[in-house]
């Protein structure tokens, strides 16, 4: 199972328009199997989310990098990214 770290919303406060905000996670297999991370996506070509894909062992601690570009985006954004794995949970 990869434990859900991101519960809700992510606030990245208050950004220039233009600018590319970064925000880590850390990301954890908290089951007893290996896990295959198979890919990333996001709701927006604006956010672009990354992570070593691969195997990760139960106890690893692995770092997903989201890029937020906010080139014409004005006033509140909202935004979604997802890991892909092969666990039935």
């Amino acid at each position: 199972m990869l434990k859900q770290v991101i519960e809700g919303m992510i606030d990245l406060g208050s950004v220039i328009e233009g600018a590319t905000v970064i925000h880590h996670e850390q990301i954890v297999n908290s089951g007893n199997n290996p896990i295959t991370i198979l890919s990333t996506g996001a709701s927006c070509g604006c956010t672009k989310p990354s992570i070593k894909t691969g195997v990760i062992m139960p106890g690893e601690i692995l770092d997903l990098v989201i890029n937020f570009n906010t080139t014409g985006k004005k006033g509140n954004n909202s935004k979604s990214c997802w890991v892909d794995t092969n666990s039935a949970d």
